[in-house]
């Protein structure tokens, strides 16, 4: 995980890396082609693996930052269980109590959405294709899962 700020460098719009000094992002500091530059517009972000979260505000600090974005990661981030089970394995074990939240979070949602599809398929309901498609969705996010 890192932190960026998306700035405007030549009339186009770039996500460049914030400067950091002893674990304290400096304020609209990013590096451009190896130097230091001075950006006071723009916005700052997270980059954790391929997805650009945007952070509402700056961050004070690098931890502030890791704290951002395990925070998102409880409420908004999703895993497929395989996938939740092969990543607790190789994550800190810092991580393990958000990886397992995640993962019940998703399971509950996903048990409480297909309850409630079989529930309206059994009043009657003719949604076609689309409770098929709920279904198969839920089936493949389950894939390995027992029971």
């Amino acid at each position: 995980m890192s932190v960026w700020k998306y700035v405007k460098v030549d009339g186009v719009w770039r996500y460049k890396a914030a400067i950091e000094d002893k674990g304290k992002i400096v304020p609209n500091m990013v590096r451009v082609s190896g130097q230091v530059e001075f950006h006071e517009e723009g916005t700052y972000y997270f980059r954790s693996g391929r997805r650009w979260v945007r952070l509402d505000a700056m961050p004070a600090s690098t931890q502030e930052a890791r704290e951002r974005l395990l925070d998102w990661i409880m409420h908004h981030g999703v895993l497929c269980r395989p996938h939740s089970r092969r990543i607790r394995h190789v994550a800190p074990v810092r991580l393990h109590s958000a990886i397992d939240e995640t993962d019940r979070r998703i399971s509950s949602d996903l048990n409480s959405e297909l309850e409630n599809l079989i529930a309206r398929s059994a009043d009657g309901e003719r949604a076609g294709a689309g409770v098929l498609g709920h279904v198969a969705e839920f089936v493949m996010s389950q894939r390995g899962v027992n029971g």
